[in-house]
């Protein structure tokens, strides 16, 4: 059985004991939850542990710009609790009496990928709504990463990965068949908009760097100011990898030394931000000058528009960057074949989705790098790319989102 396999290979035995005793409560509290009053201008938001992602910028959106109705973020991180706390946000830890409380009560759960990232055991008559976490590739069908199965354990264990929505976040016809082959919901309840984290990643640079100053981690500004010493600014941002494990470093720069003088040739600088299940070696690493390790917990999206190049997997990621005018794309597929055979692989044609510079290993990428030439796509296939991922729907806001979460709720 898929689920019973993919579940004992990525947990340990305490995790599993922990996991079923969650379960078990869990099914008592959402047998509360179908008889606690809901209020429908009461909003919770959540991502785990961790405030990133498209609810993070609709719950900021909305925390500044609606206080009509009431937001709170849900976390199961105290220590997240305490962070939005100082800086004047409403957020509550998901076990206390507040946090269950408030998502007991709540009309409209936001979420990016299914209501337990708030708690899915409180859910009960509530007004779904799923952001989603990106528009990729990716095909989800039957992937091998994925443990539900449709079985009876999974549904019994992981109910919430058949939940129902009252809006799914999407773009396009292109991405709605992923969407409605996966999740097998109601076409009716899909939205096509631009996410709000591509919204907010598209401001300019002045409110940007006085949201950065007010908001975030200090270290931000500090990327920020040591990229502009260099003529380039390079992103790299890999997708997660179920099969390397946390040696993908290994695979993907076998020599960070000559990625190093690569990019010292052209007075270029690398941002380097891994999935957490990678691991990279700082103190090794220290002295490169030219690549800048940056902690997976950091949020790169109020920077992308501050870099020039990105060079991407198979990432949603490189789709958002898109939107920005002017931006330059290296497509590293070293691994393109056994990511296609043994991980994700694609649901749509992955070079005609992915125009541009290609590089299928090391060495071509060093070259790549080393020569300047114009990374650029042409103007009319990134016009074609953007209308078969982001549609029309690139030219809404937070505010047409808004108002069709608010007119659905209504309609309930």
């Amino acid at each position: 059985m898929k689920f019973l396999n993919v579940i004992f290979k990525g947990h340990s035995i305490s995790e599993l004991i922990q996991e079923v005793i969650y379960v078990f409560i869990g099914y008592f509290f959402l047998m509360i939850s179908y008889c606690t009053p809901r209020n429908k201008k009461k909003w919770v938001f959540g991502n785990k542990k961790i405030f990133k992602d498209n609810t993070k910028y609709l719950f900021i959106y909305m925390q500044e710009q609606h206080p009509e109705i009431q937001t709170i973020w849900i976390t199961s991180s105290r220590r997240l609790v305490k962070r939005l706390r100082a800086l004047s946000y409403s957020a509550y830890y998901k076990y206390s009496l507040k946090g269950l409380y408030h998502s007991l009560t709540a009309g409209v759960y936001v979420s990016t990928v299914n209501s337990n990232h708030i708690n899915f055991f409180t859910s009960g008559r509530v007004f779904n709504v799923n952001l989603w976490h990106g528009i990729s590739l990716k095909a989800m069908v039957d992937n091998k990463a994925i443990p539900a199965d449709r079985s009876f354990l999974s549904r019994v264990c992981m109910p919430y990965v058949y939940e129902q929505y009252g809006l799914f976040f999407s773009t396009t016809p292109t991405i709605d068949d992923q969407y409605l082959r996966f999740f097998r919901f109601d076409p009716q309840v899909l939205y096509h908009g631009m996410s709000p984290r591509c919204s907010f990643m598209m401001m300019d640079h002045e409110r940007l760097l006085r949201y950065i100053e007010e908001k975030e981690d200090p270290l931000m500004l500090d990327i920020i100011h040591t990229s502009r010493k260099y003529n380039k600014v390079f992103v790299y941002m890999p997708t997660w990898r179920i099969n390397y494990g946390t040696h993908f470093m290994d695979y993907a720069f076998p020599d960070l030394y000559a990625l190093n003088k690569a990019f010292s040739k052209i007075n270029a600088i690398l941002l380097l931000k891994l999935h957490p299940s990678m691991k990279y070696d700082t103190f090794k690493y220290k002295d490169l000058k030219h690549i800048y390790y940056i902690d997976a917990n950091i949020d790169l999206y109020p920077i992308l528009s501050f870099t020039d190049i990105m060079i991407s997997d198979y990432s949603s990621i490189w789709y958002d960057y898109l939107l920005l005018p002017n931006k330059g794309v290296i497509h590293y597929d070293f691994d393109v074949d056994s990511y296609a055979k043994n991980e994700f692989g694609f649901f749509r044609d992955y070079k005609t989705f992915t125009p541009g510079v290609h590089a299928s290993d090391f060495k071509q990428l060093l070259a790549t790098i080393e020569s300047s030439s114009s990374l650029q796509i042409s103007e009319e296939r990134r016009t074609w790319i953007l209308d078969e991922m982001w549609g029309k729907g690139r030219f809404t806001n937070n505010e047409d989102l808004i108002r069709e979460i608010c007119k659905r709720v209504e309609q309930n």
